[in-house]
């Protein structure tokens, strides 16, 4: 049991207030396993917790300006690579219209940022929120730093073969319909 609960009673009281406040069948459907069975399984019980965590707020805006402006210049679905991520908008026409995705390099999923809150996924380490700051904070300077250690362009992901673009760490097309 987390230290933020003392014990189920208490989880289950919170969980009923999420419930009351803002509609949530996962949380309805805990309270109602705790009522019938007495108490939860470790793993509703960490569930509940992840769900009840305070969400890490991230400003992303940076971030979400550079995917609009390479959208608005033409690029139908843009990635940006950065720092071991790969951010991309989610479907405008989706559940989650509005929010960036956020997945590893090797395309696990990591969570996705909604009105300036990061969501992390349970496989997303601690660190991402981190990562997700200081790339927000300084764009450029992480798309240069990713282009020059990998050898690939942050925003298209080819590979830099002209001189000046593998100093640069970006294309020059790049540079453009980014905005960077």
């Amino acid at each position: 049991m987390n230290m933020q609960f003392n014990s189920t009673q208490e989880l289950v009281a919170a969980l009923s207030r999420m419930a009351i406040a803002t509609p949530n069948s996962f949380a309805d459907s805990l309270v109602a396993s705790y009522n019938y069975w007495g108490d939860l399984t470790i793993r509703q019980k960490a569930a509940a917790e992840r769900m009840l965590a305070p969400k890490e707020t991230v400003n992303a805006g940076a971030i979400e300006a550079l995917l609009g402006t390479a959208k608005d210049s033409g690029i139908k679905r843009p990635v940006f690579r950065a720092d071991g991520l790969a951010f991309s908008l989610a479907p405008l026409n989706g559940r989650n219209a509005g929010a960036v995705y956020v997945k590893a390099v090797n395309g696990s999923y990591m969570g996705k940022i909604s009105g300036g809150v990061f969501s992390p996924s349970r496989e997303a380490p601690a660190s991402v929120a981190s990562t997700i700051i200081a790339v927000a904070a300084d764009p450029r300077g992480t798309a240069i730093a990713f282009g020059r250690s990998t050898g690939n362009c942050a925003c298209c992901g080819r590979q830099l073969s002209d001189p000046t673009s593998v100093d640069l760490g970006i294309g020059p097309i790049c540079i453009a319909k980014w905005g960077l």
